[in-house]
């Protein structure tokens, strides 16, 4: 699945507006979910890599973080998200979404989605 956005450029030879394709990234990813407990994090729960976690965060694995860090404006599913944290440097392509309880990260599960940047 590819976000495509039209930008007009001037041609000044042909003094004509050419269309030109712009595209973000999108990534197939595994879709995990966490929570800010004690038993999942460490002494400081509610802090991320970027500073306060919470509704709308997604942690990214270290090789998406390093393209995509904080701040950056992405659509896990189709849902809006926005960088805030980052995982343990063990993962590969994942995408970590902040769910409220450790309850609801269970029920949400894990699953296979597409991940695209629209920063």
């Amino acid at each position: 699945m590819i976000t495509a956005i039209l930008i007009l450029i001037v041609n000044p030879f042909a003094l004509q507006w050419q269309p030109t394709l712009f595209t973000y990234p999108s990534f197939t990813v595994t879709v995990t979910h966490y929570s800010s407990s004690r038993a999942e994090t460490d002494d400081s729960p509610a802090i991320g890599a970027c500073g306060h976690v919470g509704p709308g965060t997604v942690a990214l694995s270290r090789d998406l973080f390093k393209m995509y860090d904080c701040g950056t404006r992405v659509r896990v599913g189709g849902a809006p998200y926005v960088v805030r944290d980052t995982m343990h440097g063990r993962w590969r392509l994942r995408a970590d979404v902040w769910m409220p309880s450790r309850r609801a990260a269970l029920r949400a599960g894990r699953r296979t989605d597409v991940m695209e940047v629209t920063r």
